[in-house]
Order: structure tokens, then C-alpha cells, then sequence
């Protein structure tokens, strides 16, 4: 961490879902669940996005380290934001953090999708929902392609150039994540291409499952580690089965 090595990945390109209700704008910080300001912290409403930065700030601070740190916007939210980082430079005098932008899947018109079609050639495109310019409107798919998209922006590659050859991912709504030294001693020390963090179902009538079962599966070339989006039976013992809190050390 000291020479830099390690990179920080706040994915934080999805809308929140139903988060905020359906009647507050997609763009609206209410719906964004990494900004809203919903922690309270020494009597400051604070945000997921300020808890992460702050662990990273400690660490630049403890170790005197470079430690970037980049959060993934997506077409929704990059304005907040790109708000959001505005602030965080006025507050401290200079850049924090790295924000780059997932790129969008099409919103499709559901309704016409589901007309039977009669005649000449179908095309996917022309059930593209369309602002009033003609633009495509676009959807943010949550966090997936957080690692393509850094590619596509140059960042990856300009951190690479850094030294950076460790990332570590958590959701951007996260603010229980912490930067484990621990961890990536471990994926290091055994030549490991990812460590998965994993939680036990220890909740009274329910487990934690959101981030599915963490259990291995046959692959072509074996049997591999992956996190399987699924949800066990109810009456399935599951004293010993891990749940992904999706923190990834790659």
C-alpha cells in the first residue's frame, strides 16, 4: 500500500433500484444510494461515497501513500457525482479521487417489444427508447462492466503505468467497507487472482444473501471458486455457507 501498489474501485453506476421511491428522478441524489446523505457521523449527515474516501485519506495520511482512489459513475449520476468531487476539492485543496463513466445499456420500449411484428425486417433498434432530440436513452446496469468500462476510459491503463497491480472493488453504497492490509497480503503471498470477502448467515430468521452464495462450480478446466446468485432453500443448512458482501481484492 505504502509503494502504491494498491487501488481503491468505488462502483457506483446503478440508480439505487427502488431506493428513493419511483417518483423521485433517476438523477436525484435521493435515489442515488452512495450520495444520499443518510450516515450520521459526529453530528454530520454524511454519504457512503464520503465514508470511503475518508478510509482512504486515512490510509494516505497513516502510510504516506499515493493509495487512488476512483469512483465509477454512470450516465444517470455523473453529474452528482461530479458535484460531489467539486465539494471534496474545495474541502480539501485538491484532488481526491478519480471519477470515470460507465457506459449505458439501452433503455427498450417494453410495450412495443411485446407487439407481435407483421412484415419487412425487425430491429432491435427501433424499440430504443429516444429522448426528444432522438437521442437513445441509456440505463446504468448497476456495477457490472466496472473493470471494462475503467479500461475503456484510460484510467486502468494509466494506473497500471503508476504501479498499481491490486484493486480492490466494494459497492459504492458500501460504508462499512475498510481497506483490509491483511487481505492483500494474502492475495499476494499466494499468488491468488482474486479474494472474495464472505459473510456467514448468522441472522435470526433470515440470512444475509444479498450478494448470493460464494461455492465452488465445475468449470471446463476444473473446479473454480464463484459467487453464485442464488438464494438457498429455507430449509437448507447453512452453518457453513458464505455470502459475498461483493468486496473483491483482485
Amino acid at each position: 500500500i505504502r509503494a502504491g501498489r494498491v487501488g481503491l474501485l468505488a462502483p457506483a453506476g446503478g440508480t439505487g433500484g427502488r431506493f428513493g421511491g419511483y417518483g423521485v428522478p433517476e438523477s436525484d441524489v435521493r435515489r442515488q444510494k452512495a450520495l444520499a446523505p443518510v450516515l450520521r457521523v459526529a453530528e454530520r449527515m454524511l454519504c457512503s461515497l464520503d465514508i470511503r474516501l475518508a478510509n482512504a485519506l486515512w490510509w494516505r495520511s497513516e502510510l504516506g501513500a499515493r493509495l487512488p482512489l476512483a469512483v465509477m459513475a454512470g450516465p444517470t449520476n455523473v453529474s452528482a457525482i461530479a458535484g460531489w468531487h467539486s465539494q471534496q476539492v474545495r474541502t480539501f485543496g485538491a484532488r481526491t479521487c478519480d471519477v470515470y463513466q460507465q457506459h449505458g445499456t439501452y433503455r427498450l420500449d417494453a410495450e412495443s417489444l411485446s407487439t407481435v411484428h407483421v412484415g419487412g425486417a425487425w430491429r432491435w433498434v427501433d424499440h430504443v427508447l429516444r429522448g426528444p432530440d432522438g437521442t437513445p436513452l441509456l440505463k446504468p446496469p448497476g456495477n457490472l462492466g466496472a473493470l471494462a468500462s475503467m479500461a475503456i476510459s484510460g484510467l486502468y491503463r494509466r494506473w497500471r503505468h503508476d504501479g498499481v497491480d491490486v484493486l480492490v472493488l466494494a459497492n459504492g453504497d458500501d460504508a462499512g467497507f475498510r481497506l483490509d492490509p491483511r487481505v492483500v497480503g494474502h492475495l499476494l503471498a499466494h499468488d491468488l487472482d482474486a479474494v472474495v470477502l464472505g459473510v456467514p448467515d448468522g441472522t435470526p430468521g433470515g440470512a444475509f444473501r444479498g450478494g448470493g452464495v460464494i461455492c465452488e462450480v465445475e468449470r471446463e478446466a476444473g473446479w473454480r471458486v464463484a459467487v453464485v446468485e442464488k438464494v438457498a432453500a429455507p430449509n437448507e443448512p447453512l452453518a457453513d455457507t458464505l455470502f459475498s458482501t461483493n468486496q473483491l481484492y483482485l
